[in-house]
């Protein structure tokens, strides 16, 4: 059973509180979803807090002492309240949210204090128990943070709490003011956005890359994923693998493409360092990007990032930038880490998102790669991750895919470039694929095998406006 102890949890409840900060903040909708498991986990209230460095920045959130409700819902409603509507403060702008950090605290196990007067101070613990004072009309809350953070004792929490709901300070003894303790612990983003990418500026090392499409792209728990897993690799296990230089993988959900990529994969050895490169799907971060975060993350599982291999492909690609923000949301290499892990548990991978580019620009990135060849031989794969076309109907896409897999198949870079360009075939990875052909090029001609080939029309029946997947083997 998931609950928010379960730091996956934790990762995406912070995820989707950053996406609904920064909603708000610029007054749009906010990006992403939770996924539905986590999100109808009971909860019977949620704060948010915001900080700025060490300063309080918002803080709101809601609670009922007798009912839970689903996790997801209280988020949606404290993240923007937070930030653009705690009264003590002006509104989070656009610029600002990357200073801050956010703090969530899940509420649990309230109980009305019986003692009466100042007995009640026995009834407290500094640290597990926060508190609700009502009186008079009046009410005021405090989470139970706020006493160790201050180093107050239980009578200063106390009377900090009667002020806070704009009641005399000793209005908690009072016989007819009524008291609630309740518990709740709280967790945190480890940094800002801004510190994050001031920490990978300095070489120093940051923090783990959380997962971000757990629930879309694929199961949002351990277990989920190991059946899924198990399911599609089921068809394999008389496989040999060989030694293969690259090969490219479909990203869209699982049950579109899982069997796909691992059928794709169980053709080949995963050595030791795994180079994934993607296409840019959102506008965060540089065009061409190499992620400096130390792990990736999803449920139950990570990989570390080689991240002296993505010093190496810096220092000889000016225009590749070791940085986070490209890959926060990217779903391109995060849907095949499981995947990889099951082949190869100690794999370190290499994520690489590459945006606009013409062909000769890609130059510089197939010269790195190359000379990364030269180094690992053997012990690095390259992984293009790209889909097919997308949304003509199922004739039309296939026609178009079948011209796109023909220089492919043909180890030709030029060929594929000018070819999708031409005929306007939206494969998301070309780019990855053309540098990625041109480096193997350098060594020798690549031999390409085409290991699958389908359209979305297979499990959603609807062949008015599908998207391609295939899956090829490079060596």
């Amino acid at each position: 059973m998931i609950s928010f102890q379960d730091p996956t949890v934790q990762r995406a409840l912070l995820l989707r509180a950053r996406q609904l900060v920064e909603g708000a903040a610029r007054g749009l909708p906010p990006s992403g979803t939770l996924a539905p498991e986590i999100a109808a986990i009971p909860c019977f209230g949620l704060f948010v807090t915001l900080r700025r460095a060490d300063k309080l920045r918002g803080c709101i959130g809601n609670y009922r002492v007798d009912q839970a409700n689903p996790v997801g819902l209280l988020l949606d409603q404290a993240a923007p309240a937070a930030a653009v509507k705690d009264p003590r403060f002006p509104p989070v702008g656009p610029a600002e949210t990357g200073l801050l950090t956010i703090e969530l605290t899940p509420l649990h196990s309230f109980r009305p204090v019986e003692a009466t007067g100042r007995d009640r101070v026995r009834t407290i613990v500094i640290g597990r128990h926060g508190v609700i004072v009502r009186a008079d009309g009046k009410r005021g809350l405090f989470l139970p943070q706020v006493a160790t953070e201050n180093r107050w004792d239980v009578t200063t929490f106390l009377e900090k709490v009667c002020q806070k709901a704009g009641l005399p300070t000793d209005a908690w003894t009072w016989d007819h003011a009524e008291l609630i303790t309740f518990e709740g612990e709280p967790f945190a983003e480890e940094l800002s956005p801004n510190e994050s990418a001031l920490a990978t500026v300095r070489g120093e090392k940051t923090a783990t890359r959380p997962a971000a499409k757990a629930g879309q792209f694929y199961p949002a728990t351990a277990a989920g994923i190991k059946v899924e897993l198990d399911r599609c690799y089921a068809p394999t296990r008389l496989f040999s693998p060989d030694p293969a230089r690259a090969v490219m993988l479909p990203h869209a959900g699982w049950r579109f493409c899982g069997d796909l990529i691992a059928v794709t994969l169980a053709r080949v050895q995963v050595p030791e360092v795994a180079v994934i490169l993607g296409p840019k799907h959102t506008a965060a971060g540089p065009e061409w990007s190499v992620s400096a975060a130390g792990t990736w993350e999803w449920p139950g599982g990570k990989l570390e990032v080689a991240g002296e291999w993505a010093a190496f492909l810096v220092s000889r690609c000016p225009r590749l930038i070791r940085e986070n923000e490209a890959h926060r949301e990217e779903h391109g290499c995060e849907v095949l880490l499981p995947f990889l892990h099951r082949r190869n548990p100690f794999v370190r991978i290499l994520p690489i998102a590459i945006g606009r580019a013409d062909y000769e620009e890609l130059a510089s990135l197939s010269e790195a790669l190359a000379t990364l060849r030269e180094e690992l031989g053997e012990r690095v794969l390259f992984i293009v991750s790209s889909d097919m076309n997308h949304f003509a109907d199922n004739e039309e896409n296939r026609r178009l895919d079948a011209l796109a897999l023909d220089p492919l198949e043909a180890g030709d870079p030029r060929g594929l470039y000018e070819t999708c360009l031409n005929h306007r075939i939206s494969m998301c990875g070309m780019r990855p694929a053309v540098a990625v052909l041109r480096a193997l090029e350098m060594e020798r001609h690549p031999s390409v095998e085409i290991t699958g080939y389908e359209t979305s029309a297979r499990i959603t029946g609807d062949t008015s406006r599908v998207v391609g997947y295939a899956g090829a083997v490079m060596e």
